[in-house]
């Protein structure tokens, strides 16, 4: 809950610095034509993936925000988002830290064993509110530095999969450049995440870019690429398979007594037992399995010194 203090606190100061800079109180709208000279705005962009997400079954995401934007001033802005959230499939996940469906994770919902065909699951999401104030303004060819700030709060059903019950944090920069019809912005975030009871779920640092273009005043082309860091207990964890990846090493030996995996494990629970979250399965061992299927010995050149290390097949 320390962290939801610290994200309400940078709300709160972007707000008192909004109050201290105007010097006086907002209007209070009357009509519609009130409430958009007050900045207010309601918008909807739906958002739909689909992937396995670092397990074996494809799990389809839909995720439609409703959207309340208020911007007293040209340098702070309140966003109120209330989502609806439809998944199909055998796996459960949850949108972590306000990314939508981008930053998904696996939850562990607790379904019945018997659940093994798709299902689809769908309700409110876990409402999120964001802040941000213009700590720098944009100038000739200095760009725009922004602080902003999401909560999470846990109003998704967990026992469905839509949410993990937890609140998390998300405290952020961002710079922005307008540069005629285009527009540029780089953001940078750490999100603080909460993990429910049996569930280690991992914070994260990631990167926003953002390129838009104007045609017309009233056309806008986007585009969005965004990378999320692989976190420092993810990133300890690949090192710890070093003992794994030896003892797997000698079980190939002729005549070795080692077992490098249970009788009847697979490598997908050989490796979340070695401490391989799936992000890790979907972002290394998945796309590395594919190269060295059916290899009993890798040549790894991680430093231009090649090494012998055998390949972990087990299961």
């Amino acid at each position: 809950m320390r962290h939801t203090f610290l994200a309400c606190a940078c709300l709160t100061l972007a707000l008192a610095g909004q109050e201290a800079a105007s010097g006086q109180d907002p209007p209070k709208p009357s009509d519609e034509a009130e409430a958009r000279k007050l900045g207010l705005t309601l918008s909807s962009t739906p958002e739909f993936t689909e992937g396995k997400y670092g397990t074996r079954h494809t799990t389809q995401i839909l995720y439609v925000p409703f959207v309340l934007d208020w911007a007293p001033s040209d340098r702070s802005d309140l966003a109120l988002t209330v989502p609806y959230v439809r998944q199909r499939g055998r796996e459960e996940f949850a949108a972590l830290g306000g990314d939508g469906v981008r930053a998904s994770q696996r939850v562990n919902a607790k379904r019945k064993p018997e659940a093994i065909r798709p299902r689809t699951e769908d309700g409110l999401g876990d409402v999120l509110l964001d802040g941000g104030y213009v700590l720098l303004e944009e100038k000739d060819v200095a760009p725009e530095l922004r602080g902003f700030a999401t909560i999470k709060f846990p109003t998704a059903d967990s026992s469905k999969g839509l949410g993990t019950g937890e609140f998390d944090e998300t405290l952020g920069l961002g710079l922005g450049k307008k540069l005629g019809k285009w527009t540029t912005g780089l953001d940078a975030y750490y999100v603080f995440v909460g993990s429910p009871p049996g569930t280690p779920l991992r914070d994260s640092v990631g990167l926003t870019g953002r390129l838009a273009y104007d045609p017309t005043p009233t056309l806008r082309v986007a585009g969005v690429l965004e990378w999320d860091a692989v976190s420092w207990t993810d990133r300890l964890s690949i090192l710890k398979m070093a003992a794994p990846l030896r003892l797997a090493r000698r079980a190939l030996k002729p005549g070795a007594k080692a077992l490098a995996a249970s009788p009847g494990e697979t490598v997908e629970r050989w490796l979340i037992r070695n401490g391989q979250t799936a992000r890790l399965r979907e972002l290394l061992w998945e796309p590395l399995a594919k190269h060295v299927q059916g290899a009993r010995v890798v040549l790894i050149s991680p430093d231009g010194a090649v090494a012998f290390t055998a390949s972990s097949r087990v299961g």
